[in-house]
């Protein structure tokens, strides 16, 4: 994930080929160049838009392109399944044209029409799919960037054999507060309660607040900032935290 996380995609780019590939112009039948020919002067108030659609898809598989040249390591098996399925998507765009290694500025108005078939017409439910793909994709990688940003760890999770929930956290920090003093905390069968005292301005509830955000990200199936973390599947958090402190800027 490291080389993936500095992969960004513009969101402008993804809403122009979404509403590309939702537009209800009806394409050419077929993704030849004569075909492209016979219908080209009819399609001609739609060119512009039908340009600026195809154009916005070769700037986005231009984009998986750089991407697939720098994933060469051993993705998770549902980030690899995306991968693939990315490459699949581009290699059949290039079976049915060369079109794609031309220049924006050389595709002719044939070329477009060709292009635009095969995005909408021929490959279009696998386009969509590439959008959704690209999503994805895209929130992985945000996560991966937070984990590794924040120097986050993924918690061990474990089904709960008795009745009582367990909970195990090595060095946990505030994920928002700089030079944070890291504190340690177990909860097991015969250790299920603890009170928790101090002056103020202590980090007393800096602590419970750390504590909470720890559980939740781990049940969102994140990193956490602490050095180890254990932990049992819990129903709920519950809190009672009143008060309007400024964490970040070290005021209670």
């Amino acid at each position: 994930f490291d080389n993936l996380s500095t992969v960004q995609f513009d969101d402008r780019l993804i809403y122009s080929c979404r509403d590309y590939l939702n537009s209800n112009i009806v394409g050419i039948s077929a993704p030849s160049r004569i075909n492209a020919f016979t219908h080209s002067w009819g399609y001609r108030k739609y060119l512009p838009i039908l340009a600026s659609g195809v154009h916005s898809m070769l700037n986005m598989l231009s984009e998986f392109q750089r991407l697939l040249s720098i994933s060469r390591c051993n993705p998770p098996d549902r980030v690899g399944d995306m991968i693939q399925a990315i490459s699949s998507y581009i290699r059949e765009v290039d079976e049915y044209s060369n079109c794609r290694s031309k220049s924006l500025e050389c595709l002719s108005d044939l070329d477009i029409l060709v292009l635009d078939h095969i995005f909408r017409i021929r490959l279009r439910d696998k386009s969509a799919n590439l959008l959704l793909v690209l999503a994805k994709l895209d929130a992985f990688i945000a996560l991966a960037k937070f984990n590794i940003d924040y120097h986050l760890v993924f918690p061990q999770i474990t089904e709960n054999d008795s009745m009582y929930p367990a909970l195990k956290i090595s060095e946990l920090r505030h994920i928002v507060i700089n030079r944070c003093i890291p504190n340690s905390i177990q909860f097991n069968e015969s250790q299920n309660l603890i009170f928790l005292t101090g002056p103020n301005m202590s980090g007393k509830s800096s602590f419970l607040k750390a504590l909470g955000w720890a559980v939740h990200l781990a049940h969102l199936g994140m990193g956490v900032p602490a050095k180890s973390m254990f932990l049992t599947v819990l129903d709920e958090i519950v809190s009672d935290i009143n008060n309007t402190d400024k964490i970040a800027e070290g005021q209670s």
